[in-house]
């Protein structure tokens, strides 16, 4: 009879320690998911806020008039999703070729990506002057050069590596 109550004691004990590890775990991954779902939200606030630091950089730049600044952005945003489409085509069919075909695609990624900045050039002509049109790409390579540096300055840049 000491026996069965041993027994049952450390079956007790065990069955224990099983429920205190699953709840642990339990509580571990939901942590673990909770935080993941942070950072998400984190690097979506932080996205939008370089993107708001952008806009307000171009109109800056280009001195545009709220009036201008309505018109322009729709568009610029259309220009973006265009340039993005053939980046991300061209960082699909490079993970699919060898050295040298990535050499060539990455020649008509360029080309492609001029004929799209040629296109818009003239769009936003229509909209700001030709000569603040031509300037847009400069300014908008000028804040991509800002943004490296603060991620550079910040330790996060991790682009000379």
């Amino acid at each position: 009879m000491k026996f069965n109550g041993i027994l049952t004691t450390l079956c007790n004990i065990g069955m224990k320690k099983i429920i205190i590890c699953g709840f642990v775990m339990l509580f571990s991954l939901v942590g673990i998911q909770a935080g993941f779902a942070q950072n998400q939200q984190s690097r979506q606030e932080q996205f939008e806020r370089i993107e708001a630091e952008k806009i307000a950089f171009i109109t800056k730049e280009l001195q545009l008039t709220p009036k201008e600044a309505q018109r322009f952005f729709p568009l610029y945003n259309e220009y973006r999703k265009a340039v993005n489409k053939v980046m991300e085509a061209g960082r699909e069919r490079g993970r699919q070729r060898n050295q040298e075909n990535r050499r060539m695609d990455d020649l008509a990624i360029d080309t492609e990506i001029l004929a799209i900045k040629k296109e818009y050039r003239q769009h936003f002509a229509g909209i700001i002057g030709a000569a603040r049109a031509s300037r847009f790409f400069e300014v908008e390579r000028e804040f991509r050069e800002k943004l490296f540096q603060e991620l550079r300055r910040r330790g996060g840049g991790g682009f000379d590596h």
